[in-house]
């Protein structure tokens, strides 16, 4: 088994985690990778390497999950319009929000509501 294994220090560990808190009751506004690293003081190569080695996705994709997940709740959940909820969970334009929905979740936002 030649896989290699990356280890961490709990300090990163515990950073990580963290940052993984903040983002996901945050993820509404702008997120930078440079913001994450001065916030929590951990270098970006760092940051950006222990939160994969962690959670399996870079720190974007986890950023966009959290939004196309709210983004999903508020489409069934609510009568809010579709550009209401892109702004709602992070996005200042609607049709950027449109395609990253589709392309993630299949179909577009008004046929998920449908749905």
């Amino acid at each position: 088994n030649n896989e290699k294994r990356n280890t961490y220090r709990k300090q990163q560990v515990d950073i990580v985690k963290a940052v993984c808190e903040y983002v996901s009751t945050q993820y509404m506004k702008r997120i930078t990778i440079d913001s994450l690293s001065e916030q929590f003081d951990i270098p970006t190569s760092t940051l950006k390497r222990c939160f994969k080695g962690v959670y399996g996705v870079t720190i974007h994709q986890f950023i966009k999950e959290c939004r196309l997940n709210e983004a999903k709740r508020l489409l069934q959940e609510t009568d809010e319009s579709i550009l209401q909820i892109a702004n709602a969970v992070g996005y200042e334009n609607g049709s950027k929000f449109t395609s990253t929905f589709k392309d993630s979740v299949g179909m577009t936002p008004s046929d998920y509501r449908k749905v």
